[in-house]
């Protein structure tokens, strides 16, 4: 229990104030939208596997200058999970002084190939 700098008199708190009923019910509504982003996230076999998704709930609070009120703005804020990265390899070709850059059906590990183009094998 904290105590008051005016009185010195311990300050008890009462409220009757409910998450499901905040702001006339706009968070609740926020929230059951926001989560069905996120259940979406969760399931979206294109997300990368045991990625967290962070939702947060932020409430700004600023008394009045006399302490008889509280403005309070809440946001929320949703991190979904990063899409799974894809991977192809272009062939770049050339044709006299023309370069052309095409997909390669298949891939080879740059690192894997020597000067002359032939593959390096230990």
């Amino acid at each position: 229990m904290s105590k008051s700098r005016e009185t010195d008199v311990p300050i008890s708190m009462n409220t009757d104030i409910e998450l499901a009923s905040l702001a006339q019910g706009q968070l609740a509504d926020v929230f059951a939208r926001d989560l069905g982003r996120i259940v979406e996230n969760l399931a979206d076999p294109d997300t990368r596997d045991g990625e967290a998704r962070i939702y947060t709930i932020k409430m700004t609070m600023k008394p009045t200058d006399d302490r008889s009120a509280v403005r309070v703005e809440i946001e929320t804020t949703f991190k979904p999970a990063r899409e799974r990265s894809v991977v192809t390899a272009f062939a770049l070709t050339r044709d006299g002084k023309n370069l052309r850059l095409t997909e390669s059906a298949e891939m080879e590990d740059p690192d894997l190939i020597g000067a002359d183009g032939e593959t390096i094998v230990d």
